[in-house]
């Protein structure tokens, strides 16, 4: 339904679901590095088991690149 209302302001162009699913993944891509970043920088001053969660924090970042690069969203 929001799409027509997209698409009929005039000068705009159509706005399917494919391209708000891609949309909708990338910035839940970007909400997870965001919130890895924020643990691997929050967890620096734990001494050693904060050296542990962020090698946790970086094997789930290679995790996800990884996902991404072999599992690419239509464009």
């Amino acid at each position: 339904m929001w799409t027509q209302a997209i698409s009929s302001a005039p000068g705009a162009q159509r706005l399917d679901l494919m391209d708000s699913y891609t949309i909708g993944f990338y910035f839940g891509v970007l909400a997870y590095f965001a919130v890895l970043g924020a643990v691997y920088w929050f967890v620096g001053r734990w001494g050693w088991i904060g050296i542990a969660i962020r090698a946790g924090v970086i094997g789930l970042a290679i995790f996800r690149v990884l996902a991404l690069l072999s599992h690419p969203t239509p464009l």
